[in-house]
Parts: structure tokens; sequence; C-alpha cells
């Protein structure tokens, strides 16, 4: 993963599977055990249910970036792992997600980093099982921005953030086959 972040030293926060996911998960759990007032925004139901049930105490609401249900300069710390990766238009997320952070506040954003040894082995796979491959919907040029460090960078920087910092996160999971088959998506 890359991740991004303006007025932020480290990243945390996400749920899921990887030791990353875990420690960002557990950083905003450890949120919602101070005396900061969490809330966790996301589309989907189940994600929602998840959420809630690993940290009670947050507020969640259904809602995506564009679009957010929140006034302007609502928040201290605005998070977003990896949004910028299924956004329609990541500009105008990231443009959102932008818009709730209070002046002199964090923003802090992954996007999944390009080339990783995963997708290498599933178009091995994909290959040697003779798999039609599946193309990867692209968003229009204008709208899709460079998946690298680099290009999360200009995103941010063209946000209006200042201070930005970039750092590639990069786990082993040591898995057996099936536990590759049983992951969720």
């Amino acid at each position: 993963a890359v991740a991004a972040g303006h007025g932020v030293s480290h990243l945390r926060g996400e749920d899921g599977g990887s030791p990353h996911k875990q420690a960002l998960h557990a950083a905003h759990c450890a949120l919602c055990a101070t005396a900061a007032d969490v809330t966790g925004v996301d589309p989907a139901p189940d994600m929602r249910a998840m959420t809630r049930a690993a940290a009670p105490a947050a507020r969640v609401v259904d809602g995506m970036a564009p679009g957010l249900p929140f006034d302007d300069d609502s928040f201290d710390l605005v998070t977003a792992d990896f949004v910028l990766d299924h956004a329609g238009d990541p500009r105008a997320a990231l443009t959102d997600i932008v818009r709730v952070a209070r002046p002199g506040g964090a923003v802090a954003t992954t996007i999944w980093a390009p080339d990783t040894m995963l997708s290498r082995i599933w178009a091995r796979v994909a290959a040697e099982s003779r798999a039609r491959p599946v193309h990867r919907h692209r968003l229009p040029e204008h709208l899709d921005f460079a998946r690298t460090g680099t290009g999360l960078a200009g995103m941010l920087d063209m946000a209006g953030l200042r201070d930005v910092e970039v750092h590639t996160v990069a786990w082993l999971a040591d898995t057996e086959p099936e536990g590759l088959w049983a992951a969720p998506a």
C-alpha cells in the first residue's frame, strides 16, 4: 500500500486480514477508546456493521466521497483508506475528503501500490489456468491519477494540502493457498 499523509507522521485505520490492515484497524479502535469523537463512513452495509461491532463507541453513517454527509471543516483528522482506488472520480472524492477536514487538521489516505507480488501471483494463476483475463476497469484519463506515491502526492498537492509525506508500506503474508481463496474481498 502507498500511504500519504498531511500533518500526520504515521498512518493507521481500516480492518481486515493483513498485518497492515490489522494495525490500521487497531489504531482506529484506539481512537474510539479515547475521548475522541470518531465517525466512520461507508456506503456498504456490511462494512458499517463490521465497524459498529469493532468500535461500538464510533458514530457510523452511510455515505461516500464525493458527497460526504458532513459540513465543511467538521473533523480534526480524516482518513480515507483505499477510498481513492474505488472512486469514480478520485479528484472529486479527495476534494470532498479535504473539505470536511478542519483548517490545520490532518488528512491521511492509502492506495494500493501497483505491481504487487499478489497481483503477479494472480496473473500467473490466470495465465497457467488459461483463464480469460479480466481487464481492469480504467477511469477516463482526465479522472484518473498515477497509482504511485508520486501520483498520490500530486493529487494531495492539487487538493491544496501541504507538508505531504508519502510512504510505501509493505508486509509479508504467511498463508496457505486456501487462505487466499477464503479471504474476504
